[in-house]
């Protein structure tokens, strides 16, 4: 990159910074960005909702996990499935069936079972 366009660079990761945290969504063109008015309310596409992200955390579910995979280190498979579906359980209850937290309940479930060698056995919720 030349130095003469890395002030250019900056407005318009700016623009992209800005329009990202507000939801705004621009058609692509090239704006004349030392302009008090860069856009208008024609280059708009679309405005797209914005919520924050609460962070979701159990402590049951952490240490019911924890108890998971000490089971299965020890080779106690029944403990581990019956700790991993509890854990699993208190996760999708407490932060929803899509957070982080709660794939990392699924991952080692789906571990859990697969030593065990039941293949089938999906938990309810």
């Amino acid at each position: 990159w030349k130095d003469e366009y890395s002030l250019d660079l900056r407005k318009y990761a700016i623009l992209r910074g800005l329009c990202h945290k507000v939801g705004l969504e621009l058609v692509t063109k090239d704006y004349d960005m030392d302009t008090p008015h860069a856009f208008r309310k024609s280059d708009i596409i679309s405005i797209v909702p914005i919520y924050k992200h609460v962070a979701c955390s159990s402590a049951d579910g952490r240490t019911l996990l924890e108890s998971s995979k000490t089971f299965l280190d020890k080779g106690k498979l029944e403990d581990a499935v019956n700790y991993g579906t509890k854990a699993l359980a208190k996760l999708v209850a407490v932060c929803g069936p899509y957070h982080r937290m709660t794939a990392g309940a699924y991952s080692l479930l789906a571990v859990v079972l697969y030593h065990t060698g039941d293949f089938n056995q999906v938990p309810k919720f």
